[in-house]
């Protein structure tokens, strides 16, 4: 179909306004059938990498769905294209960056430092540039709201012999090959979990002369069940089953639960092998053999299952025969990342089992898949981490990329003791013309009666701590259990500001002992800010403000009343208005995020929230600069 307009969300245009608009840089996007080409990220090219390699790299890195489809061009569409844009955009090269056969291209206007307000699609085949609509998309509308998530988790076979280390490049490079032919063989099929919906590739010769009328193939894809290849994708939801379910006497009772909703759920898939009967001894690869050799000196033997964990990320309407290429190309990407996994720590770190951790950093509409070596700690990957943040364009002063920071999927949330990011899906705060500064990340909800510990009336600023623990450890600055009331106790008492029988009571702590619990267990320093009553909080929207945008820790205040957390303010700088985004420790019922938001345990709350009678102390976490 061809491309009618170009969407850009803001988060990409953020990426390419860091550059001063002066930087060539790769434009991450995702087609749709709607005459739509969607520009989701940026990329840096790699400093000295062979340009025929370029997205083979970048890649590996991406969801299957998402995809290089472009380039941003510091310079006026007027302007002839340089000899090194036309190398990538032509030849040989050009199909290995832009294998859809087209390439967006965004240009700068050179008199005020700003996007052209049209873009130009660049036909590889026949070598003509024309114009198209450019439109610029809030990252608050969610790309995720458009597409289906698919996530593939299977256990993959890799054995191999070598005679010296030397031989390990070449011998990994042919087990990957074996295997992304063994998976994107028609023996191959990948089943859609809660479904009896198969989808596998076409054999190249149609050598059976009959099919079930349940199976049908289109675009070179199978896809058996329910649907057929011409079906949208979106419908696999109408086919979704949930687990039986026992009814007590040993029956069960299989009812559907339809879904047509696209609400960010993930659908499990497994890949299923075909043996036995009916294959030819090329397809098979179950037969069992004798390997021989006549090498002399000894051999080297490496057996190890590859964890495959893959995220597709499909357009809701293209047609479900999709489904085969982007399962394919996902688990491919993937093992060819793990094969230079492999192959790049064997030296240091003798034979490593690779892992995929997929990462959803701030202003990223798509995840990011990175394969490490398991045994390897973070410490000994920061130079790696350090290279994808600057090939990213992610921020240099956080941690992002570690294994703390992993995605965490909806079902995988739904298994969490304590609720997270309570306050996603409030409604408006209702200041006119407000800017809302709040929480950068992820924190978990801490509050009275948790744990089995009851703390109800004295335990409020412990859980306000917690929080903030929570949000240091989400966020990959250090792994460690959220401390205990009594592990809080006895951090004040090691150093020297309560005494040994504070260990065990059920005395009140403030914000400065929040500060010293902070910097005593996690080398957190805070920033104490007093307020001598309530109404002078009104004072603060732009100093709170300037802390969420900067710091984007949650803040902890208690002084001569109950203690809360605050999470942001929305503050409107021509007026002076102010609310603040609170989240009350005092609740003492189950983890049920609708009670909490509807009653307002977690909302929006006024200037006359604050005790005009009383004091007030701020803690404000300053969060560290490191990777």
């Amino acid at each position: 179909m061809d491309v009618l307009l170009v969407e850009a969300f803001s988060g990409a245009i953020e990426q390419i306004k860091s550059f001063n608009f002066a930087k060539t840089l790769v434009l991450i996007g995702s087609s749709c059938d709607e005459g739509k080409e969607k520009i989701l990220s940026c990329s840096q090219l790699g400093e000295g990498r062979d340009l025929s390699e370029e997205a083979i790299i970048i890649n590996s890195f991406l969801p299957a769905g998402v995809k290089v489809c472009g380039l941003f061009l510091p310079q006026s569409s007027a302007t002839p294209l340089s000899s090194y844009v036309m190398e990538m955009i032509t030849g040989e090269i050009a199909k290995k960056l832009f294998p859809s056969g087209r390439v967006v291209l965004l240009f700068t206007n050179e008199e005020d430092e700003r996007l052209e307000e049209k873009a130009e699609l660049y036909e590889l085949e026949t070598g003509q540039r024309r114009s198209c609509d450019l439109s610029i998309v809030s990252d608050s509308i969610s790309w995720e709201q458009s597409v289906l998530i698919f996530r593939i988790r299977s256990e993959v076979s890799m054995k191999c012999a070598y005679k010296d280390k030397s031989e390990l490049p070449n011998v990994f490079l042919l087990q990957y090959n074996f295997l992304k032919n063994q998976l994107q063989s028609p023996t191959t099929l990948y089943h859609i979990q809660q479904t009896s919906i198969l989808i596998g590739s076409q054999p190249n010769t149609s050598s059976s002369s009959s099919s079930s009328s349940s199976s049908s193939s289109s675009n070179n894809a199978t896809v058996t069940g329910p649907l057929s290849p011409s079906n949208r994708i979106q419908d696999v939801l109408q086919h979704l089953q949930d687990e039986e379910e026992d009814d007590g006497f040993g029956v069960a009772g299989g009812k559907k639960k339809k879904k047509t909703k696209l609400d960010g759920q993930v659908l499990d898939v497994k890949i299923l092998f075909k043996t036995g009967s009916g294959l030819t001894a090329e397809e098979d690869n179950h037969i069992p053999v004798v390997l021989y050799n006549d090498h002399k000196s000894e051999m080297h033997h490496l057996a190890m299952n590859l964890p495959l964990d893959v995220v597709v990320m499909a357009s809701a309407s293209s047609p479900v025969s999709h489904l085969a290429s982007l399962f394919i190309e996902g688990v491919c990407r993937q093992l060819r990342a793990m094969e230079i996994c492999i192959a790049r720590h064997f030296e240091k770190h003798n034979i490593c089992k690779p892992e995929a951790h997929h990462f959803k950093p701030m202003g990223l509409q798509h995840l990011l898949t990175v394969i490490y070596p398991s045994g390897v700690s973070d410490q000994d990957l920061e130079t790696t981490r350090q290279s994808l943040h600057q090939q990213f364009i992610l921020p240099q002063d956080r941690p992002l990329l570690r294994r703390l920071n992993t995605y965490m999927f909806p079902e995988e949330k739904k298994q969490q003791v304590y609720l997270t990011n309570t306050h996603v899906g409030l409604p408006p705060s209702g200041v006119p013309e407000g800017k809302q500064s709040i929480v950068q990340g992820n924190y978990t909800y801490h509050h009275y009666m948790q744990d089995r510990f009851n703390d109800d009336q004295w335990g409020c600023a412990y859980r306000s701590l917690q929080t903030l623990c929570s949000w240091f450890k989400l966020q990959g600055y250090m792994d460690f259990s959220i401390p205990s009331h009594k592990e809080i106790q006895q951090a004040l008492v090691d150093v020297g500001d309560k005494q040994a029988k504070f260990v065990g009571s059920r005395q009140w702590i403030g914000s400065i002992e929040v500060s010293t619990v902070l910097n005593q267990l996690l080398e957190v320093t805070s920033k104490i800010i007093f307020v001598p009553n309530g109404e002078e909080l009104a004072m603060k929207g732009r100093e709170l403000a300037a802390h969420f945008q900067v710091q984007g820790t949650p803040v902890m205040i208690g002084g001569g009343v109950y203690a809360h957390t605050i999470l942001g303010v929305d503050f409107n700088e021509k007026t002076g208005e102010l609310k603040f985004l609170i989240l009350d420790p005092h609740y003492t019922g189950g983890e049920d995020i609708k009670t909490i938001q509807d009653k307002g345990w977690c909302g929006w709350k006024g200037v006359d929230f604050w005790d005009k009678t009383a004091y007030y102390n701020l803690c404000l976490p300053q969060r560290p600069i490191e990777l």
